[in-house]
């Protein structure tokens, strides 16, 4: 009998439809084989789009000889070298990644489709959709699920508006039911009869526009039981790496001592700092987990994937967030979260004196404190410290309301706490800067200004439409 070991297919999240489609039917293949413990290992490949938190990727270097046997097979391809030669040769490179999809829980980050869970009666769905997306006209949600060889395609057609959408099987194109919408700053809550997918324990979900050949994000599966593995646990920490090799180590292992579980993201990094975290990870596995970006997608990016695999994994009572350059002392965590809990703060920072910081460093929070205070007054004066605390309740509220991007979303993330008006707790902490911030990734003009558009953007999001 053929009992392969490995299996190298298209990535669920590929933005080309055949080959995501195609993804799902691999997936939905093996979760059929009545044997799972020879089920092979699988391994996705993404040729359109980007990676997303929920797989493990493996790099494999090519020799001169594969490279070339690439570029060949590549040129084969006449009508869509003829058009961009150039382009479709970059995909002959010294090195490929493979990826290792995970099951994926209730939030993930870096995909419209951002929140899937199981209520009493219904499926509820969350949905970020770009803004020139919903004025360009009708998104169509899709939704696949199975249970014991009976396999339910839905979808739903997604106005932009709040109130009811019908709900159509995708063979009969008949109308099987109703789905309650909500629509909120940019938000769309999709509320979907369970007894529609009765039974099933995952679904696949993915958005379609009306126009272009590629979707906007491909598929993305979620686990409909993954809350109740969650374990339950006190403090959970999430520190954002990159190129952070003379300093991730001695941070995390000082960190663990004050955080049920840390996990630490590896945003591409280009020195050594991929090597220190997967040797920490296999040293203290019950301690530390690990995100991997094969190339580097940026801080908030990170610190969103972060947010996404404590809620999914873990059932806490405070995430703490603190970067990985040494800034910030990891003995404070504690007193960050006792300043959150004795205040009964859905946030705590960690404020550093501006007097203190380097050059740059200053420029970039007095303009960034500056801009925040010109909206709201009483905002905390070390608007990009990254020493941070959560409840829970609020790192939901911040998956559900914040993308993710570079510098700015932390400044995003206060935003929408100011917006809410939540309760923001601050404890004073140490103003240390290493070798004067040479670890620092931060641009004073570029990420100034990126902070400065994400506040305008904000404010006219939230201004009321005439």
């Amino acid at each position: 009998d053929w009992q392969p070991s490995v299996l190298v297919g298209p990535a669920l999240q590929d933005h080309h439809p055949d080959h995501s489609a195609l993804a799902v039917l691999v997936d939905l293949a093996l979760d059929q084989l009545p044997n799972q413990e020879t089920r092979p290992f699988l391994l996705t490949y993404l040729v359109h789009g980007q990676e997303t938190s929920s797989a493990i990727p493996y790099a494999v270097n090519l020799t001169e000889h594969q490279i070339e046997h690439k570029r060949r097979a590549i040129l084969c391809h006449a009508t869509q070298t003829a058009l961009s030669r150039r382009r479709f040769l970059r995909y002959a490179q010294a090195q490929e990644i493979y990826f290792s999809p995970k099951s994926v829980g209730r939030f993930q980050a870096m995909h419209p489709v951002y929140e899937v869970s199981r209520g009493t009666h219904m499926l509820n769905v969350g949905v970020r959709l770009p803004g020139l997306l919903q004025r360009l006209g009708e998104t169509t949600l899709y939704l696949i699920a199975e249970h014991a060889g009976c396999r339910t395609r839905l979808q739903i057609a997604l106005s932009g508006d709040t109130g009811s959408a019908e709900i159509h099987d995708c063979t009969s194109r008949t109308m099987v039911g109703q789905a309650n919408i909500r629509v909120e700053s940019g938000m769309t809550e999709i509320r979907i009869p369970l007894d529609l997918i009765a039974g099933a324990e995952s679904v696949y979900l993915k958005l379609e526009r009306r126009w272009g050949l590629f979707d906007m994000a491909g598929w993305r599966q979620a686990a409909l039981n993954a809350t109740a593995t969650r374990a339950a646990v006190g403090t959970v920490g999430v520190i954002p790496c990159y190129d952070v090799q003379d300093y991730c180590e001695q941070v995390i292992l000082q960190a663990i001592n004050y955080v049920d579980h840390l996990i630490v993201i590896d945003d591409g990094s280009t020195d050594g700092t991929a090597h220190i975290l997967s040797r920490l990870a296999r040293q203290l596995p019950e301690s530390i987990s690990v995100i991997s970006f094969s190339r580097n997608k940026g801080k908030g990016v990170g610190l969103i994937a972060g947010f996404c695999e404590a809620l999914n994994r873990f059932d806490f009572q405070t995430l703490v967030t603190l970067d990985a350059d040494g800034q910030h002392p990891p003995a404070e965590i504690p007193r960050v979260v006792q300043a959150a809990v004795m205040a009964g703060a859905e946030m705590a920072i960690g404020e550093r004196l501006l007097e203190a910081m380097p050059g740059r460093s200053r420029l970039g929070n007095t303009l960034a404190t500056g801009a925040i205070r010109w909206l709201y007054p009483l905002a905390p004066t070390d608007t990009q410290s990254g020493l941070r605390a959560f409840t829970q309740t609020f790192a939901q509220e911040v998956v559900r309301m914040v993308a993710g991007s570079r510098y700015e979303t932390e400044f995003q993330i206060l935003l929408l706490a100011l917006s809410q008006q939540r309760h923001i707790a601050t404890v004073s902490i140490p103003t240390i800067y290493l070798d004067n911030n040479r670890s620092s990734k931060f641009r004073p003009i570029a990420d100034s200004l990126r902070i400065l558009h994400a506040l305008i953007r904000w404010r006219l999001s939230r201004t009321p439409k005439a």
